[in-house]
């Protein structure tokens, strides 16, 4: 009988008894409730290239980077494990900024573009050959690098993220990006 009693009470200590609270209550009013982190890249669902999304994005919350918004085109270059430049392009305000590597300790620079810069861009995004490309290319490697372009022209979102891009007209958008950010000789 001892036994039993001894079995009983370790089974309430255990277990408690229905009629007393649990040990350690959570008062759930009181609860301070989380938002979830802003989705950066709400409508990327990449196949291939996850792995790099997830590093592209790591560096945007690290640079306190947003969610693309209207009338902008951003570029990341990111090899293996780091984004190597990062590039924004505001087309309604002609603005360029440059985002620093992921081990770069420099601040990003803003820098205008001509009305030209920003209509040949415009032009190369919008043009039926940009659009025709397909969101993701199926090369990996250990050698290269992956390429996000997320473009917003009048609002119409699209996205590219290709390892070694290897189509002509992707390749023309990123290399007229880039070229944007090769400041002139003499400067």
């Amino acid at each position: 009988m001892k036994a039993v009693r001894l079995v009983l009470l370790f089974a309430i200590v255990l277990f408690g008894c229905g009629a007393c609270p649990p040990p350690l209550a959570v008062n759930k009013t009181a609860a301070v409730k989380q938002r979830p982190p802003e989705l950066i890249f709400p409508y990327i669902k990449p196949v291939f290239m996850t792995f790099h999304l997830q590093i592209i994005e790591a560096y945007c919350r690290q640079r306190n980077m947003h969610r693309l918004s209207q009338d902008r085109v951003r570029l990341f270059v990111q090899p293996m494990g780091i984004v190597e430049q990062a590039v924004e392009i505001d087309l309604a305000h002609r603005q360029l900024t440059v985002y620093p590597g992921t081990h770069d300790r420099v601040e990003a620079v803003r820098t205008r573009l001509s009305e030209e810069q920003t209509a040949q861009i415009k032009t190369l995004i919008t043009s039926e050959e940009f659009k025709s490309i397909p969101a993701e290319n199926d090369l990996f490697g250990m050698d290269g690098c992956a390429v996000l372009l997320e473009t917003a022209p009048a609002n119409i979102y699209s996205w590219k993220l290709h390892w070694q891009p290897t189509d002509e007209g992707l390749k023309k958008v990123i290399d007229n990006i880039l070229l944007l950010t090769k400041k002139p000789r003499g400067e």
